[in-house]
């Protein structure tokens, strides 16, 4: 058998809601039944007594407040930033670049979501990191043709990473590129929920919005909006509540800047990142969600399960 850390399976979600109506039948018999039964005690002294009817109501009382809970659906976790891991940018001829993990480390259990932005060149990009941790393929890889490409990776960190160990980008070979790495607490998996992405040569950049709404109310939502222009360019963000926060990262010769992003969403919908530049540049941008597990479940139950075929 293969541990899978990046998904619940079908039959996970299918045993989670049979369990769930299984509880709402319990509770709706208790609910609907219970006041045409008449309990009776035999006490010491021989004589037969009914429990009372104040008594009886508030036990309905509590049975009605457990039945709302239960059909009211599940309340979810709470998704936090733990910190900004680093950020890098290069512009000599290579085909990698790194984000060095700072002091106090990647705690297991936590997500890595990785942002980069390189000239425009096709070919494989793959992330990595020194403790072997899984980041699949990318949720997110959009190109301007002949100008910027942008990549967003994600990894559920099964093994800690400590100070000193690098997340490594792998791409085609390429001078100018950057990179922003930063780490998560609360998510479910490392899975995106919902993408998009796309790009233009305006001052209003966006990804547009993804093709469905948000699967859950508590989402991670991460941007990627890279550009073919200079640091000296101002770029605010889309308002929106929450707002969202930006990273900036751009490189030394002023060809390549990434506006990094990321919200905490707390309803579904479709959502979009963008803003507005100063000037207008060609660019690339992308959007990929991720969701929380139910507040109920151990979260090292929802993102892992041994992979079998019953």
């Amino acid at each position: 058998m293969q541990s899978n850390f990046n998904h619940i399976t079908s039959h996970d979600t299918m045993r989670t809601s049979a369990a769930s109506i299984g509880l709402q039948a319990v509770f709706a018999w208790m609910m609907f039944c219970l006041p045409l039964i008449k309990f009776k005690i035999n006490a010491p002294n021989k004589h037969i007594f009914s429990l009372q009817p104040r008594l009886r109501t508030v036990l309905m009382a509590l049975l009605f407040g457990v039945l709302v809970f239960t059909f009211a659906g599940p309340a979810y976790g709470a998704i936090t930033q733990v910190k900004d891991i680093d950020t890098n940018e290069l512009t000599a001829t290579g085909t990698t670049i790194q984000a060095t993990v700072p002091a106090g480390g990647v705690a297991a259990g936590n997500t890595v979501i990785v942002t980069f932005a390189m000239d425009d060149k096709s070919g494989t990009v793959s992330c990595a990191d020194d403790r072997g941790n899984t980041y699949g393929l990318a949720d997110v890889d959009h190109n301007n043709i002949n100008q910027v490409r942008i990549v967003i990776f994600s990894a559920y960190i099964t093994t800690a990473l400590s100070s000193g160990d690098k997340i490594t980008v792998t791409h085609p070979s390429q001078g100018d590129r950057v990179i922003h790495a930063s780490e998560f607490s609360g998510l479910a998996d490392a899975t995106a929920d919902q993408t998009v992405s796309d790009d233009g040569n305006l001052t209003l950049m966006t990804s547009g919005s993804t093709p469905s709404a948000t699967a859950e109310p508590n989402e991670l939502l991460i941007g990627a909006i890279g550009v073919a222009g200079p640091s000296t360019d101002a770029f605010t963000p889309t308002g929106e509540t929450p707002a969202w926060n930006k990273t900036e990262v751009w490189t030394s010769n002023d060809t390549i800047r990434l506006n990094s992003l990321y919200r905490i969403e707390t309803s579904t919908g479709t959502y979009a990142a963008s803003g507005t530049n100063s000037s207008k540049r060609k660019f690339a941008a992308g959007i990929a969600t991720y969701k929380a597990p139910p507040a109920y479940l151990d979260q090292a139950h929802y993102r892992w399960r041994e992979n079998d075929d019953d």
